[in-house]
């Protein structure tokens, strides 16, 4: 099959079983019943322990790991300490980063919400929920 950016509209409305009409109200409801809402699922959010976690699965965070090791068993504690130091810094320092960013692409979530404008009956247009069976043009924000 192939993706559906490239099909033409006709191949996509022939795949859906559908029209430039859109669908009825009945099928509409069959539809929703069978496949549920039209809304994208967000992932499972990872937990700042995890992300903490992550910080150190970096080539070069390895990389300062084993030296930290091999200064440590060649007898250079003042070395391991300092590797050690850096590497705490820079997973807390990137555990903060990224929380920031999550909660800043939140925000931008909830200040522009999606836009649905109904082509058949553009008097009916929808912040967010929508029914199925019309035809719509979405974009995100407004």
């Amino acid at each position: 099959m192939k993706n559906w950016y490239q099909m033409s509209q006709a191949q996509v409305m022939k795949t859906k079983e559908t029209s430039g009409e859109g669908i009825s109200g009945a099928e509409a409801a069959k539809r929703l019943k069978q496949y549920g809402p039209n809304i994208l699922e967000e992932g499972k959010k990872k937990s700042l322990l995890q992300v903490f976690g992550e910080q150190f699965l970096d080539l070069l965070v390895i990389i300062l790991i084993i030296a930290a090791v091999i200064s440590a068993l060649s007898g250079n504690p003042e070395s391991t300490a300092v590797i050690i130091v850096v590497l705490i810094l820079n997973a807390i320092l990137g555990t903060v980063q990224y929380s920031k960013a999550r909660k800043s692409l939140e925000s931008l979530k909830n200040l522009f919400p999606d836009y649905h404008l109904n082509l058949k009956n553009p008097a009916e247009s929808y912040l967010q929920n929508f029914r199925l069976q019309e035809l719509y043009l979405s974009t995100s924000g407004l």
